[in-house]
């Protein structure tokens, strides 16, 4: 019998990342927005950045600096130990551009994060040429629970990989619903614990 896997992202569900953009935003674009009004999953229409502002935004919230300083969303840590602990593989499936490679293994490090592997992804169409997988590539896999925050990934790999999907709740999907009954919403990682049960 194959040990469970699951599929866990980083930003949003793993790492504090929007909460500390915003505070970028806040503090080098003049852009006052508070994370629960970030209704839009693109960061340059929640944020209101004009086009040059949004490039320099991208590079300031992408150095080693702010990426290996954001907190860990609460419980996650522990959840992932338990689910190591109890036979499960952890493949960690990030959007981020693969030149934060680096930053982001150091992140994990600094923060005990219990996983087995790292991949950067394509999902979001931005990455293409730099190194990132597609994410039509990941289909084919048989992960027993996929823990995204980003709804059009979430219904894609709903779909694509035929599994049971967690939409971790955050402001810019809590308009979007879906009507797949792989896809469930849970608000925090003790819901999550509750919810993927592999024993």
């Amino acid at each position: 019998m194959n040990p469970p896997l699951i599929y866990v992202d980083i930003d949003d569900v793993l790492a504090e990342s929007t909460r500390a953009c915003a505070e970028i935003a806040r503090r080098d674009f003049a852009k006052n927005v508070k994370f629960e009004e970030m209704s839009v999953f693109d960061l340059r229409v929640s944020l209101s950045l004009a086009e040059h502002e949004y490039e320099d935004f991208m590079n300031a919230v992408h150095t080693p600096r702010f990426l290996e300083q954001l907190p860990v969303v609460r419980g996650a840590r522990k959840t992932l130990g338990q689910w190591i602990r109890g036979g499960a593989e952890i493949n960690l499936l990030t959007g981020r551009p693969p030149s934060s490679q680096p930053s982001t293994l150091k992140w994990l490090k600094k923060n005990t994060i219990p996983y087995n592997s790292l991949e950067f992804v394509d999902k979001y169409n931005r990455h293409a040429n730099q190194g990132a997988i597609p994410l039509q590539e990941l289909n084919g896999r048989t992960y027993d629970f996929v823990i995204e925050d980003s709804f059009e990934t979430a219904s894609y790999l709903a779909k694509a990989l035929n599994t049971s999907v967690l939409l971790f709740d955050r402001p810019w999907n809590r308009q979007q619903t879906s009507h797949s009954s792989s896809i469930e919403r849970v608000h925090n990682w003790a819901e999550i614990e509750n919810r993927v049960n592999f024993r």
